[in-house]
């Protein structure tokens, strides 16, 4: 059996190994950053308020261009509201996907013993509210098959007044629709997950 500290040093190198999946050039960033830069702004609050959080820049920006063209047509009435919808909810559903499949979130294995060791190690004292509080939003007890990593990473928002609210949080948005995510994936493949709805949209 592993420490609490091991718990906590494992769960940091495995995100630091995850880390990698964020690299981008400073060049592609800057070269993007300048396309419709007067909808930029508009764009990630389209992000934010469909996915609860903005990823990642690398996970982001292929697709942040077309939302900022969307975010621009939609300005000007050169779009339907509904295929407005319609083409963020595909463009969000791309960055989030990036963002999972980069991040190690789609990984086709279990956990590894480790990592159910540290479970049971890594800020303890959470563990059990963590795992109710997952349970009573998504209205099921998921296998931590699913649900594992994104327990661990909600437990560090447990200290939060928040937290303690039965309503969905910023937190909860990530970490509740990678377990869903992981869920499709295992059970009905990766289109199916690919495919998800969006939790937050």
């Amino acid at each position: 059996m592993v420490s609490g500290n091991a718990g906590r040093r494992i769960f940091f190198n495995r995100r630091r190994y995850y880390a990698n999946a964020h690299a981008m050039s400073w060049k592609d960033v800057e070269q993007s950053s300048r396309v419709l830069i007067e909808f930029a702004l508009q764009a990630q609050h389209i992000i934010h308020n469909a996915l609860g959080y903005v990823p990642h820049v690398a996970h982001c920006m292929p697709h942040e261009i077309f939302i900022r063209e969307l975010a621009k047509q939609i300005h000007f009435n050169e779009i339907a509201p509904e295929e407005f919808i319609d083409q963020v909810e595909y463009h969000v559903k791309q960055i989030r996907n990036a963002e999972y499949k980069r991040g190690g979130w789609a990984r086709e294995r279990d956990y590894s013993t480790r990592e159910y060791e540290q479970y049971e190690t890594y800020l303890p004292h959470y563990k059990d509210i963590t795992r109710k509080r997952v349970e009573s939003l998504l209205g099921y007890s998921p296998l931590l098959l699913y649900s594992l990593g994104a327990e661990l990473a909600l437990r560090e928002f447990a200290h939060h007044e928040d937290f303690k609210s039965a309503q969905w949080q910023k937190f909860d948005c990530k970490y509740l629709s990678i377990i869903r995510y992981r869920e499709l994936h295992f059970t009905k493949g990766q289109k199916a997950a690919d495919e998800m709805e969006i939790l937050k949209l």
